[in-house]
């Protein structure tokens, strides 16, 4: 397991939803932590965005299982970027 910390505040609304591809992302809304797990081939990385598209954080995943730590960013919609070495998946979030 690795974790990363985001240097950012965020929030907002929403709820667990297992996602096309391969990986599930909880809880949504979050708060202080975003927990993805992945079935299969996990993506190359990761990166969270805010809605104005400035990068919040990003991380390498080496594992099935990645824990991001977002207690800096605050209350908003988030983006968090999926790359599967070429393929790109994305997600919203709310904090």
């Amino acid at each position: 397991m690795h974790t990363y910390v985001v240097a950012e505040d965020c929030g907002g609304m929403g709820h667990e939803e297992p996602l096309k591809g391969g990986f599930q992302i909880t809880p949504n809304p979050f708060s202080d932590l975003i927990n993805v797990t992945f079935s299969g081939i996990p993506p190359q990385s990761w990166a969270l965005f805010d809605m104005l598209g400035r990068k919040l954080g990003e991380g390498r995943i080496q594992s099935t299982f990645e824990r991001i730590y977002t207690s800096g960013i605050p209350s908003g919609v988030y983006t968090l970027l999926l790359n599967y070495g070429g393929e790109n998946r994305v997600q919203r979030l709310l904090k």
